[in-house]
């Protein structure tokens, strides 16, 4: 019986052995592919893209994108061929590949000290202001300080290494002196030393002209809000001509005894002419240059804003320190309305001054901070 027994058993897990196992049909997709040539560094249109005619095994699909209306609006990391499979690397949201979706703004770097950039906690969404300093070289030389871009975004920092910064511990910010800390290698840590800003690119510039041209050395602060900042003077006129004055009627004091300039910007004590704000803007700023040659200390500069022919902020009284510039908020409780042209007249003495500038959809992403 023992034998028999043996016999059967071995006779079933032979059966069993040569049983095939059961197959699982092959899952098959179709992925999305260009329609067109499409050039690396750029925003994907839905008319630039199609679903393939034949099917992939879905393992070998997931390698791609399978939704076309998903690739819509991201950004190109290369060149796509028309006809070719879009792969998930191939493409990303803005903000991954150049941190800000608006293209109209610049992401430009520069280096800083540690202790000159509020001991290292300047962190990605702040606003910061960044000035330009040089160090006295004598007794009859005092040195020298500008501000060179105001109320920046700030997009990345990172250490000087180029390791991204990090949200440490309290034991971290001990050792490392900081907040922001950034991991490595050698399980040391260091503080945030090189900020990524995004501006516009005539902001940009004047960055990499003060730190690059004129070897200027960084100092950064955190911005504060417009509406709390003092308007003061600085000696430097602004090197960018303006607009000739225009004399108001019956008034013809000759223009080397008075001399008067206006632009508009977006930051207490910036040196950038603007003509394009934010449609969300509820501050801008007027900068006033005045001069003359007999001397005349503080002096009452009016400011007004007109939309065509209605009053957007009546004429209001402002204190010049009476030479140089001198910057003034002008605030529009319910915003500056979108899409429309503003004029800016400034009047001192015997002279007015006239600017236009304009709104539109140029807003900073809500990270960025409020105007």
């Amino acid at each position: 019986m023992l034998l028999l027994a043996a016999v059967l058993l071995i006779v079933v897990l032979v059966t069993n052995w040569r049983r095939p196992a059961p197959t699982t049909p092959l899952t098959f997709a179709r992925v999305a592919i260009a329609r067109e040539d499409i050039e690396p560094y750029s925003i994907i249109r839905p008319d630039q893209l199609t679903l393939s005619s034949d099917e992939l095994p879905l393992a070998q699909a997931k390698q791609y994108y399978q939704n076309a209306e998903v690739l819509a609006g991201l950004m190109t990391t290369r060149f796509l061929k028309a006809g070719q499979r879009i792969g998930l690397q191939d493409a990303e949201p803005v903000e991954n590949v150049r941190y800000v979706q608006d293209m109209g703004l610049e992401v430009v770097s520069f280096p800083a000290v540690f202790n000159e950039m509020v001991a290292g906690q300047v962190r990605p969404g702040h606003k910061i202001n960044v000035y330009g300093y040089r160090r006295r070289s004598g007794q009859n030389d005092t040195g020298e300080l500008l501000l060179v871009a105001g109320n920046v975004w700030v997009v990345d920092v990172r250490t000087s290494g180029g390791d991204p910064v990090v949200e440490g511990s309290a034991e971290t910010a001990t050792q490392s002196g900081g907040l922001l800390a950034a991991p490595s290698a050698s399980a040391e840590t260091g503080p945030g030393s090189v900020v990524a800003v995004a501006a516009d690119p005539t902001v940009v510039q004047e960055i990499i002209r003060a730190f690059g041209s004129q070897g200027y050395s960084a100092y950064v602060t955190l911005a504060p809000a417009a509406e709390r900042v003092v308007p003061v003077a600085t000696p430097s006129p602004v090197p960018t001509a303006g607009s000739a004055a225009t004399p108001l009627p019956n008034q013809d004091l000759p223009a080397s005894d008075f001399e008067l300039d206006l632009y508009m910007t977006k930051a207490h004590g910036s040196e950038v002419r603007e003509y394009h704000f934010s449609q969300q803007s509820k501050t801008v700023w007027a900068a006033v240059f005045l001069r003359s040659t007999v001397p005349m200390g503080a002096t009452d500069v009016e400011l007004e804003v007109r939309q065509g022919r209605t009053e957007i902020i009546p004429r209001q009284r402002f204190t010049h320190p009476g030479t140089g510039w001198a910057w003034f908020p002008l605030q529009a409780a319910a915003g500056f309305p979108a899409h429309s042209e503003f004029v800016t007249t400034a009047y001192a003495g015997n002279r007015a001054m006239s600017i236009n500038w304009w709104t539109n959809d140029a807003a900073l992403p809500p990270t960025g901070g409020a105007d």
